[in-house]
């Protein structure tokens, strides 16, 4: 029995086919670069932007000869998951709800205490609280 891509397909069938895998491919591999960097980024406990912040603290402790520089809010993936998505089922299908927080107040690693004011790094590296607006 031979098989003939002819006989099976017509060739309007072949150019649907080829055109839907040139636009599927795509947006495919955008969509699974896009889950691994945000599933990334929930291990590590971080927003897109304190993933920028925490390039730069990592770089001035360096400077600084601090080897082993960790973000303060990095708990560990386990805790970082609990902390993101929920302790329950029941919290992590209602996204916001959370009995950890107050969403001002984070945990942050053993020694680094409790801050509700972010720190932003300037252009020298140096970190500087930002004021609240009252």
């Amino acid at each position: 029995m031979h098989l003939d891509i002819h006989e099976m397909m017509s060739p309007f069938d072949l150019v649907i086919f080829i055109m839907n895998f040139v636009l599927v491919l795509p947006v495919t591999i955008a969509i699974a670069s896009l889950f691994i960097y945000q599933v990334s980024t929930c291990l590590r406990n971080l927003t897109s932007i304190e993933t920028y912040l925490s390039k730069r603290h990592k770089r001035a402790a360096k400077r600084k000869g601090e080897a082993n520089y960790r973000w303060p809010y990095d708990l560990g993936w386990k805790r970082n998951l609990r902390q993101m998505m929920g302790k329950t089922w029941l919290e992590v299908f209602t996204p916001g709800f959370s009995y950890d927080s107050d969403g001002y107040q984070y945990k942050m690693r053993p020694g680094h205490g409790k801050k509700s004011v972010p720190e932003v790094v300037v252009d020298k590296g140096a970190p500087q609280k930002v004021s609240k607006r009252s």
